[in-house]
């Protein structure tokens, strides 16, 4: 009697045990999943690769993806616990979406998933030594030379459109070039309506005319 009482006590301390605490496959403890992302959105920074980073904290096993071909980070997935995630590319103009998922331990295990935006912005084309610009560029600390982009109608090329010099101090252009290569002008150009005439937003509001349609009412 005393060996079968000892086995029954055994039984039921075991039986105890299974009873309050649910386990895995792999032997660990069940817990809810958890999942949550350092930031929803970034900035690429093609100078420094180090601000492009961002923390995945889950408390299970997880992997990401990208929607766009052209965006690359490392590592792709991980375990639980905190794992720094580094974007290490994306073209420029575009904005994409790592989207990152949890994986189940079991049939009842919920999948739960975050997503990270990541944008850059569009690259400038450089100021090389244009055909019409001016031969001797003088250059004082009142002068402002500014170049600015825009997309073709047609196309929707992104294209240099206008250099100019500025002197902020009398509020006049020391001079202005602009490209006519036929494959700016698509086979003509004209004023967009209403008249896009407004300040030049590369400069301050004191550093040039004020221009507003007021003026001259």
């Amino acid at each position: 009697m005393t060996t079968t009482f000892k086995s029954l006590a055994i039984v039921a301390g075991l039986f105890f045990v299974a009873e309050a605490c649910e386990t895995t496959p792999d032997g660990g403890e069940k817990s809810e999943v958890q999942l949550s992302l350092s930031a929803n959105s970034m900035k690429f920074d093609e100078n420094n690769l180090q601000n492009n980073t961002f923390t995945v904290s889950s408390n299970v096993s997880w992997y990401a993806e990208g929607d766009k071909q052209s965006l690359k980070f490392e590592p792709e997935d991980g375990t639980s616990g905190e794992t720094e995630v580094t974007v290490t590319g994306i073209d420029p103009g575009m904005t994409g979406t790592i989207t990152v998922t949890t994986i189940r331990r079991n049939v009842d295990d919920v999948i739960r998933t975050a997503e990270i935006t990541v944008s850059r912005a569009k690259a400038e084309p450089k100021n090389y030594a244009w055909a019409e610009m001016p031969a001797v560029n003088v250059k004082k600390a009142n002068y402002k030379q500014v170049t600015h982009y825009a997309n073709t109608v047609k196309t929707y090329k992104y294209v240099r459109n206008y250099s100019a010099c500025y002197d902020t101090e009398r509020h006049n252009p020391m001079w202005v070039a602009y490209p006519l290569h036929e494959c700016y002008l698509e086979g003509g150009w004209t004023r967009t309506k209403p008249d896009p005439w407004r300040p030049d937003p590369k400069f301050k509001q004191n550093e040039q005319s004020v221009i507003y349609g007021s003026d001259w009412n």
